[in-house]
């Protein structure tokens, strides 16, 4: 496209006008005064705005596009959520279906816990031996004058003789606080040191016993004044099976 003739920025050299005779550049030059650019460049045809069309057209097949690429992800996840929610029809033989149930339903075999009834009958667990000589109830306080402490049942106190002999060839730990008497309703009872503190005599309700060498001691529980006790449950640790010695 060409311009009219007139002195313009030199396209090689903008500090400089050149002379353009409608056709092309001359030879003829002078010092650009301003040495600003021209806003029109001779022989270089200027943009076009974008058509308004154009631009509509553009952003509608953006727009078409994108919602393809949703539609197809879309897709593929509906299809895989459906493959995933279809049930198989393979069946295991009907052998290994009736191991399996077996396996399943076969209880874990428990230790027998070792039971006896009444006084002079001993019962082990783990490296102990357990003998009940004797059991008194109903009693509501426990000390004396002579003892360091006295205490006042809540209910009634049962106090379980127990003569306990270490049948192992090592010293073995015996707490009294291990050891669970049992009334006539189930219940379970755990004893009480307060009370056992107060017991007259040299009796130790905790402490290492010798392989071979019998305590005699005596364990106190609290239990409401209608509870009858029925037995104990006699422990070598706190973690033991445990075994029961009925009272009567």
């Amino acid at each position: 496209m060409n311009s009219q003739p007139g002195w313009y920025p030199d396209p090689q050299n903008p500090t400089i006008v050149r002379y353009w005779d409608g056709q092309q550049w001359t030879a003829s030059t002078q010092p650009n005064a301003l040495a600003q650019p021209s806003q029109f460049h001779p022989g270089v045809p200027p943009k076009k705005p974008m058509n308004f069309g154009v631009k509509l057209l553009i952003i509608g097949v953006t727009i078409l596009g994108v919602g393809i690429f949703i539609s197809a992800l879309t897709s593929n996840d509906g299809a895989r959520s459906t493959a995933t929610r279809v049930p198989s029809t393979t069946r295991a033989p009907a052998a290994v279906i009736d191991k399996a149930e077996s396996e399943t339903q076969t209880p874990t075999p428990t230790k027998q816990e070792q039971v006896a009834t009444g006084f002079g009958t001993e019962v082990r667990d783990g490296k102990f031996g357990f003998v009940v000589t004797k059991v008194e109830s109903g009693l509501t306080t426990i000390g004396t004058e002579s003892s360091w402490f006295s205490e006042t049942a809540e209910g009634q106190f049962v106090v379980v003789y127990v003569d306990v002999t270490n049948t192992s060839n090592k010293p073995q730990y015996y707490a009294s606080s291990n050891q669970v008497l049992i009334d006539d309703q189930g219940r379970e009872f755990t004893n009480n040191f307060s009370a056992e503190f107060g017991l007259d005599g040299d009796d130790k309700g905790a402490g290492d016993i010798n392989p071979g060498i019998t305590r005699s001691t005596r364990v106190v529980f609290d239990i409401p004044v209608a509870a009858v006790p029925t037995a104990i449950e006699v422990h070598d640790s706190m973690f033991s099976n445990g075994a029961r010695i009925n009272f009567n």
